[in-house]
């Protein structure tokens, strides 16, 4: 089967998450490096449950102060991450509770991440790291308000808006970097899918007809390919000179057992709860490895990397041509500023 149909439906995508899942069975993060996060503001969206819990749990236990945000980030996301983690001090440790701030924020709606980012200017908080982790699989087309493809606009238009919004407010500084201070850093979720996107259309990159599940893994990895081609061209246009003043990293975190299929068809929700319950890992492993992209200082100096668990690959050739990059980085530009 060639790479770019590999993800072409929605059982070739299970059936190849598993034989991914056995190739990459020794493919283990690094481990733990020890370092601290005390006292840095750190972003996950996704957060309230899957991978995007994970990895929140594992910036918490490395000290840092975390603003979770999904649609249904409330006080109870809160508790249920205070409860993995310990919410009490030890009386013998000088280190200080790290805090928890939920923000509720829907990416089906420009407007709700504009409010987001207006929260986190409000409460006067510098993020440091942000971890692009929410996604969503959609059984069928749907327009949102903003007259999108909901698949296109949670997986990449919202995503390139938050990262555009963060730096424009001064939400995340860039000028950070300077005197040797650890550079502001994205990691970005993707998905090895991007490799099997149909072809980039000429005309409006944006419009998406009408689909059902027998082409939703197709759009899927369509989303996907543009989220990817956005991070190498992020990377570009914010690290110039060879200084790194925004560390870009993109991960694909394998299959595993999480929501995020949770739209496909009832007839299908049998055999994919199946699947994930005897051939899918947990989110565990794979929040490790985005773990580490987000602390470790071995990033600070490298930038626009692109890893499939912790396999470092090259991206798709698409993601990475320079024209097309610019192209999606114009056109994306234009319909929001519209």
């Amino acid at each position: 089967m060639s790479e770019n149909r590999r993800y072409g439906g929605a059982l070739s995508a299970v059936a190849n998450g598993i034989a991914d899942i056995w190739r990459s069975r020794r493919d283990d993060p690094p481990e733990d490096d020890g370092e601290r996060m005390d006292g840095r503001w750190c972003l996950i969206t996704g957060a309230s449950s899957g991978l995007g819990f994970e990895a929140a749990v594992l910036m918490l236990q490395r000290g840092a102060n975390l603003i979770v945000a999904s649609r249904s980030a409330d006080a109870e996301l809160v508790r249920r991450l205070r409860e993995r983690v310990g919410g009490e001090a030890d009386s013998q440790s000088t280190r200080t509770i790290p805090e928890i701030e939920a923000i509720s924020i829907d990416l089906a709606r420009f407007a709700s991440v504009d409010a987001f980012v207006e929260e986190i200017a409000r409460r006067e908080r510098t993020i440091e790291i942000v971890v692009f982790n929410a996604a969503a699989v959609a059984s069928r087309a749907r327009r949102t308000e903003d007259g999108f493809d909901e698949m296109l606009q949670i997986n990449y238009l919202s995503n390139h808006l938050l990262a555009t919004r963060l730096i424009e407010s001064g939400r995340v500084d860039l000028s950070s970097s300077e005197g040797g201070v650890r550079p502001a850093r994205f990691v970005f979720v993707s998905s090895e899918a991007h490799r099997s996107s149909p072809d980039v259309p000429e005309t409006d990159l944006f419009e998406i007809g009408d689909y059902g599940m027998g082409e939703s893994v197709r759009w899927y990895a369509y989303s996907k390919l543009l989220l990817t081609a956005f991070t190498e061209e992020l990377s570009r246009v914010h690290n110039r000179d060879n200084e790194t003043s925004l560390t870009v990293l993109t991960m694909c975190p394998g299959a595993m057992r999480t929501g995020i299929a949770r739209d496909a068809p009832g007839v299908l929700q049998p055999l994919i709860r199946l699947a994930l319950r005897l051939a899918f890992p947990g989110p565990e492993k794979s929040a490790r490895m985005l773990a580490h992209l987000a602390v470790s200082p071995e990033f600070n100096s490298q930038t626009g990397l692109y890893f499939h668990l912790s396999t470092r690959k090259e991206k798709d050739a698409r993601a990475r041509d320079s024209e097309f990059r610019t192209r999606l980085w114009q056109e994306t530009t234009d319909v929001l500023a519209d």
